[in-house]
């Protein structure tokens, strides 16, 4: 029995990706053969996202727009910015069956995942990951599903080796049957960074790499690697540690220090800034979006 399979694309400002990412999605599969709804919510982006995006496919599939339906390209626009976790999490509550795959949009799946989807059995108490590889170099693998977490200093790497365990799968890519979902929601209080990492944690499920199913990252970002990047990285990051491992936060707020200096050192002063911002309010307790 093919699997009813619910994207979910939250887009911000980068309404172009978005639309390639859901003709990848179209080109993959015979649309209605697998039940697919393709939700996309916008995150207040203020450059007329959904209206692009519905403007690109009002001749290939029923846009419906801002309610929830299967089978068909379902537009959402919020009136705010709700951050990452929490727009996904907005429409997790609409779906009330099958597989919730969330998915960025400047991801590009590879022509033949949903048919090798189809093969695998999707278990209830299992997330699942995906081989990312880069968009403009498809040679180059960018993690095997997701990342390896250091518990003393609390820098990741990705994971490049089938034969390791992933302590986190990325959100870039992450399929899990809605019933996960329903058990376990994104903390709001991330906004951006480490939601994902703390979903896996807190939601006990396993987690899996379908080696068959690739994905394909762009590498493209609307918020750049500045200073609002470095803020939320840093910041969740002694969050994360405080939730899920507090006997080891101390350490991770000393090794802060050497990445400070560093940036010193190469002259990033923005993300100096950001890095001694993001300590501060995660001291003061101070979450969610930046004030």
């Amino acid at each position: 029995m093919h699997p009813n399979i619910n994207f979910i694309i939250v887009n911000y400002r980068n309404f172009k990706d978005s639309i390639d990412c859901i003709k990848s999605i179209l080109k993959a599969c015979e649309y209605k053969m697998l039940g697919l709804s393709i939700n996309v919510i916008d995150n207040n982006s203020g450059n007329r996202s959904i209206e692009n995006i519905a403007m690109e496919f009002k001749d290939t599939v029923n846009v419906n727009f801002q309610s929830f339906k299967t089978e068909s390209l379902n537009l959402f626009k919020s009136e705010k910015n709700l951050g990452f976790g929490e727009a996904n999490n907005t429409i997790i509550k609409e779906i009330q069956s099958g597989n919730v795959f969330l998915i960025n949009p400047d991801i590009v799946i590879e022509k033949d995942l949903l048919s090798e989807l189809v093969k695998c059995t999707i278990k209830k108490n299992t997330i699942y990951g995906f081989p990312t590889y880069n968009y403009y170099h498809q040679n180059q693998l960018l993690f095997f599903g997701g990342y390896q977490i250091n518990k003393i200093t609390g820098r990741v790497k990705p994971n490049l080796n089938l034969q390791k365990k992933v302590d986190y799968i990325n959100g870039s890519g992450f399929l899990a049957h809605h019933s996960v979902f329903k058990a376990t929601c994104f903390d709001n209080q991330y906004f951006l960074y480490w939601e994902d990492a703390d979903f896996c944690l807190k939601s006990q499920a396993e987690m899996q790499v379908l080696k068959n199913c690739i994905l394909f990252d762009k590498i493209s970002t609307t918020i750049g690697k500045g200073f609002v990047s470095e803020y939320y990285y840093q910041r969740n990051k002694l969050l994360f540690f405080k939730k899920n491992y507090p006997q080891k936060v101390i350490l991770v707020m000393i090794f802060l220090f050497p990445a400070i200096i560093l940036r010193i050192i190469r002259g990033r002063k923005e993300h100096v800034s950001a890095l001694i911002k993001g300590f501060l309010d995660y001291s003061n307790g101070r979450v969610g979006k930046m004030v």
